[in-house]
């Protein structure tokens, strides 16, 4: 099966990641010609941090991402704190993963990275799809067909029915 994800955000990378890690052919489309840096820090628990280590992203997480002692809610009038989280050792200890803060770039470039060339197509966007008996259309363009097709605002049921995916280049 060959399947079809739309952005590359985070969402889109881990995914696309994850899937050929499987061993699917995946091939992602990204609708910007370079990917920017974008956004700010993040908090990435130890759920997510354990899922990023199966797909082999231990050693460059650890090269960027800084591990957090603790985290404190505090009362704004005074700066007296309410309550108090102990992360690092602790939450490794306790979770199975360290809980990481890293910047949202640093992330998305990590993955990037970790996805074998030909899988990711920057300047490419969805501009449209339309339903068919036995099929789904996207856009003018014709590309690969697609067993499966995922998109932040098209999601599709999985079925063992072709899909045609047709793309436009962002220009």
């Amino acid at each position: 099966m060959h399947i079809a994800i739309v952005g590359g955000g985070i969402g889109g990378l881990t995914t696309a990641l994850a899937l050929e890690r499987t061993g699917l052919k995946v091939s992602l489309f990204e609708q910007a010609t370079q990917l920017r840096e974008v956004g700010a820090g993040l908090q990435l628990s130890p759920n997510a941090v354990r899922l990023l280590q199966r797909l082999g992203l231990d050693m460059p997480l650890r090269s960027v991402a800084v591990r957090p002692t603790a985290n404190e809610q505090r009362r704004w009038q005074d700066n007296r704190v309410l309550f108090r989280t102990l992360l690092g050792e602790e939450s490794e200890r306790t979770f199975g993963a360290p809980h990481y803060s890293i910047h949202r770039w640093d992330l998305q470039q990590i993955l990037f990275e970790a996805i074998p060339a030909g899988i990711v197509h920057l300047g490419h966007r969805c501009l449209a799809v339309q339903s068919h008996a036995d099929c789904l259309k996207m856009s003018q363009k014709k590309c690969p067909i697609f067993g499966a097709f995922l998109g932040h605002f098209c999601p599709v049921p999985k079925r063992t029915i072709p899909c045609m995916l047709d793309c436009g280049n962002a220009a």
